[in-house]
């Protein structure tokens, strides 16, 4: 089983933000899965099945933020992935084309965030490739290598966009749906996959429960559906309730 872990900024100190982790918790995190689970080079993706009762684990980073850039030596060994949506890159608080290349040439993947970060989902099939099409070129053209996975922004998608990132080429298509992901290796089509997003309601210690206790990882799946659900069909309610919570 693989599980893939949604970080976004990484501070010193978490500043209010609900995404944002502090980098004693952070630490906690990558050591609470250590400790259950192997890391995954996701380069290797392609070339690992599920023959072995094994859990593995990918960290990924969302946006491209210039505090991406210092988790070189924090993940040592560890290799992850940092989706970029590449009209920000070099603006304030995000990374500049160099920064970006530093942690491509010490082993990380970079993919596609999109080119502006906005919802997909709410788009015309058109403007759905062009997003896509665009970030993965302007990646390409400064890593000199291809780009085949994809975060879609607020992860906000639908079929649609499924469709259009693969007709770009995309292989890997990361969600923010809670969940395992099975390995399946010689499958041509595009693998839409799963996540464990970091948030301030979902650090460490809920890390760990979902590593060790399987009750409580599918209390987690129920909890998820309903809240999607809720957030389907009652959206007002589902803004102020998130509102409310932080």
């Amino acid at each position: 089983m693989l599980g893939i872990l949604v970080f976004h900024k990484i501070l010193s100190t978490a500043d209010g933000d609900r995404f944002t982790v502090g980098y004693d918790e952070f630490n906690r995190i990558i050591t609470a899965v250590q400790s259950h689970a192997t890391s995954l080079d996701p380069a290797a993706m392609a070339k690992t099945t599920q023959e072995k009762p094994s859990r593995l684990f990918i960290p990924s980073f969302d946006d491209g933020t210039s505090d991406h850039s210092l988790l070189l030596n924090m993940l040592g060994n560890t290799k992850g992935i940092f989706f970029v949506n590449t009209n920000n890159i070099g603006r304030g608080g995000y990374m500049g084309k160099e920064q970006i290349k530093a942690l491509f040439h010490a082993g990380h993947l970079i993919g596609s965030h999109s080119h502006n970060h906005i919802s997909l989902a709410k788009q015309p099939k058109e403007k759905m490739r062009q997003e896509i099409d665009r970030s993965v070129k302007i990646l390409e053209d400064l890593l000199g290598e291809k780009v085949d996975w994809f975060a879609p922004p607020e992860g906000n998608y639908n079929d649609a966009v499924i469709k259009e990132a693969h007709a770009v080429g995309i292989k890997y298509f990361r969600t923010t749906d809670f969940g395992w992901n099975k390995l399946i290796s010689n499958d041509t089509s595009i693998k839409v996959l799963n996540t464990f997003n970091i948030n301030k309601h979902f650090q460490s210690l809920q890390v760990e429960e979902c590593l060790t206790r399987k009750p409580t990882y599918m209390m987690y799946c129920t909890a998820y559906k309903t809240k999607n659900l809720i957030k389907k069909l009652f959206p007002a309610i589902y803004k102020k309730v998130r509102k409310a919570s932080g």
